[in-house]
């Protein structure tokens, strides 16, 4: 989507939608003030911020400017999965009334409320290529940001120990290097969707392997700059998965083999003796039984392991199926928080086996829809759901909101019956009770996977 594009999709916005894009646009800047909050949480822009989105998520969609959301079975499976969710951390706001718990607690449910606000939002291609490039956008003030540590070294001072490689990390004003993660990814991932989109379409735009190609060394000097291994491997699986998606088309395919080999064989033994090697090398000797379990994943194991021991044998069954805080323990607050450093603990914490086995359904199901998809928005969707799912390992992506904004618009543009999602449907006159304007419509016959 060019400027002028952009633009005027943005200027047919109604307010219900604008205040999303505007906190997407500005979401890098609110995130520098992290540690505002440690002053006083009544200052901090991201406090702020944390608080009013659900408010603005529920005025928009009671409001006469939004049209009719997406409707889909799948949209069941994330609703229920949802359901426990509130419930669970409603239940620890009883239990522990605290300012603490309460915004840990907002901060947990807001990502259910955003994919139902998108479902209203994204109604079809433009309004996705609409929120993504507002990304892109955004990630300007990171990539200054970045070029600045590159050259003058790092603002935050991290610095990794011998036993991960040592060396700084780039981290910016952040609470963490997350922050950067977040927009490598989507950066990669937007990137290489246009990619395929030029790709795979009987009229080109000019220079779009140029365009990718710099999107990929953005990508590559933020991976080098932030040394975080399960990054790596997100961005490592998003480009194999350009490569696969490139198989079908000989132009596609022979950009990415030369990529492949300037990367790889040009600086890739570099690039995994000073980079990989060193934060593997660690997990490798957790592995082969040379260093304690307890090390493995800087740290995290460890941690899990005392959990776990609390889960088994201090959770009653029926705690264990449906959440933690209805079992009344006091670690509840913690097993339940950002703490865990891995959304597949934190979530079988807080929603129990019930509710992991719902989320995982829900995220199988979103692959299965990008099935019936065009290859580009396919990887799209492909892509969200493994960026999603490995980073979950040993991070928690769900709270990072900018990470949602991206992921979750995407997930609900795969919730689109395909008779909407390659329309260009205009904002003009669309309400709730009135047919939106289509422009075009290009998609033919659905495939049945698209009634789900």
């Amino acid at each position: 989507m060019t400027f002028k594009e952009w633009r005027e999709w943005y200027k047919e916005l109604p307010w219900t939608v604008k205040w999303f894009v505007i906190l997407v646009l500005l979401r890098p800047i609110i995130d520098n003030f992290y540690k505002l909050k440690e002053v006083s949480p009544f200052l901090s822009p991201l406090n702020i911020v944390g608080v009013l989105t659900p408010f603005l998520i529920y005025f928009s969609i009671a409001s006469g400017s939004m049209p009719k959301k997406n409707k889909s079975k799948v949209v069941n499976l994330f609703f229920t999965f949802g359901v426990i969710v509130v419930f669970n951390w409603i239940l620890l706001d009883i239990l522990y009334p605290t300012i603490t718990i309460i915004g840990f607690s907002i901060k947990s449910i807001t990502p259910i409320l955003l994919f139902f606000y998108l479902l209203y939002v994204i109604r079809s291609l433009r309004d996705l290529e609409g929120v993504m490039t507002s990304f892109l956008y955004s990630g300007i003030y990171l990539l200054i940001l970045m070029l600045y540590e590159f050259i003058f070294g790092s603002i935050s001072g991290g610095h990794l120990t011998e036993g991960r490689g040592g060396g700084e990390r780039l981290g910016g004003f952040y609470n963490d290097m997350m922050n950067y993660a977040i927009y490598i990814v989507g950066t990669l991932l937007i990137g290489g969707y246009y990619f395929l989109k030029n790709v795979y379409a009987k009229k080109k735009s000019g220079r779009y392997v140029l365009k990718f190609a710099i999107m990929m060394a953005i990508s590559l000097m933020g991976l080098i700059g932030i040394k975080h291994v399960s990054t790596w491997a997100v961005c490592i699986a998003l480009f194999t998965l350009i490569g696969i998606f490139n198989f079908r088309n000989f132009q596609g395919f022979f950009v990415i083999l030369f990529l492949s080999i300037i990367i790889f064989a040009i600086f890739g033994k570099s690039i995994y003796e000073s980079q990989i090697e060193p934060l593997v090398n660690k997990e490798i000797n957790v592995a082969n039984g040379d260093s304690q379990i307890e090390g493995g994943l800087n740290g995290r194991v460890g941690r899990w392991e005392r959990y776990f021991d609390v889960w088994f044998n201090d959770i009653p069954i029926y705690s264990k199926l449906i959440g933690v805080p209805t079992s009344g323990s006091r670690l509840a607050p913690v097993m339940c928080g950002g703490g865990m450093h891995a959304d597949y603990v934190r979530l079988l914490f807080t929603t129990g086996i019930i509710g992991l086995f719902i989320y995982l359904a829900f995220m199988a199901m979103v692959l299965y829809r990008g099935m019936a998809f065009k290859i580009p928005e396919r990887f799209l969707i492909f892509g969200s759901v493994i960026a999603m799912m490995l980073h979950s390992v040993s991070t928690v992506p769900l709270a990072y909101s900018a990470y949602n904004y991206i992921l979750f618009s995407i997930m609900s543009y795969s919730m689109l019956p395909l008779k909407n999602a390659y329309r260009s449907i205009s904002w003009n006159n669309s309400r709730k009770n009135s047919k939106p304007q289509m422009r075009v419509n290009t998609e033919p016959a659905l495939p049945t996977v698209a009634n789900l």
